[in-house]
This record gives C-alpha cells, sequence and structure tokens, in this order.
C-alpha cells in the first residue's frame, strides 16, 4: 500500500480534506517501467481510497538486493586496486560505480554478470584517498559498499 501526503499553502485551513469539503479525489498509478500505466476505473464502485494493483513488476529493487549476495571488495581499504566478488541469481548487463560521499559518479564500468559467482577489478584511477561508494545495479535496482582508498 502506498500512503502520499501532499501540504500546500493554497488552502491554509487546518484539518481541511479535500474529498471531504471540495469533492476532490486524487488517484495515484503505479506502473513497471517495462508496463503502460493502467487507467483508472472510477466506475462500479472501484472508486474507493484504495484501488488494488492487480499487476506486479518482473524485476523490483528487493530482487536485485536480494539477487546479489556475498559482494565483497578485497582488500578495503585499497591502494591500487581491488577485487570485487559476489554471487547472482540473475544474469545481464550490471553497471559498477564508484561515488564520492557527495554521489557523484567518478567512474563507471559494464559487467557482464552470470547466474553464479562473479568478479572484477576495481581501479583506483587516479582517485584522491578517502572513502568512496561501490554501486551495482541493472537499472531496476542497485547494491552499494563503502571502500576505502589510501
Amino acid at each position: 500500500m502506498i500512503w502520499a501526503s501532499a501540504t500546500t499553502d493554497i488552502v491554509p485551513i487546518n484539518n481541511f480534506n479535500l474529498e471531504r469539503d471540495l469533492g476532490v479525489r486524487y488517484y495515484i498509478r503505479v506502473a513497471c517501467p517495462s508496463q503502460s500505466c493502467p487507467d483508472i476505473d472510477t466506475i462500479g464502485g472501484k472508486d474507493s481510497l484504495y484501488i488494488p494493483y492487480p499487476s506486479t513488476c518482473d524485476v523490483g529493487i528487493d530482487q536485485v538486493s536480494g539477487a546479489l549476495s556475498n559482494v565483497s571488495v578485497q582488500p578495503n581499504p585499497f591502494s591500487s586496486n581491488a577485487i570485487v566478488t559476489f554471487n547472482s541469481n540473475i544474469e545481464g548487463t550490471f553497471t559498477l560505480k564508484m561515488m564520492d560521499l557527495l554521489g557523484e559518479v567518478v567512474s563507471t564500468k559494464e559487467i557482464n554478470v552470470v547466474h553464479a559467482s562473479n568478479q572484477t577489478t576495481i581501479e583506483r584511477n587516479g582517485l584522491s584517498s578517502g572513502m568512496y561508494l561501490l554501486s551495482i545495479s541493472n537499472g531496476a535496482g542497485s547494491v552499494t559498499r563503502k571502500v576505502v582508498i589510501y
């Protein structure tokens, strides 16, 4: 279930309910990136506050983080390069990103992930000493680990 809350300074009345007081109701439609958004059926009793959404996504964030396990970076901290190892229950092209602590991407690498044990190398590539975030993602979700370069 998704709860949405909105605030505005247009109607500064405390405890104001748009549906009760003005007859205005907002509907939120949710769809997976690969699917089209379904129409909302507001006829025949399906205009209640809770309209069940019938379909589910094929791949979601929980599935990606659940599909990747035993993610490790060795050595960590590292000075020139490190080996990233992990197991995957799904295969495909994933993106390996190094980000600084402000979230700015400082390096990117595409990797082919197989359904089993995977290993790839990350390089320092002139990055300054410090803490970084290493993210492995496939567009539907990601797994992130802290890495330190000294």
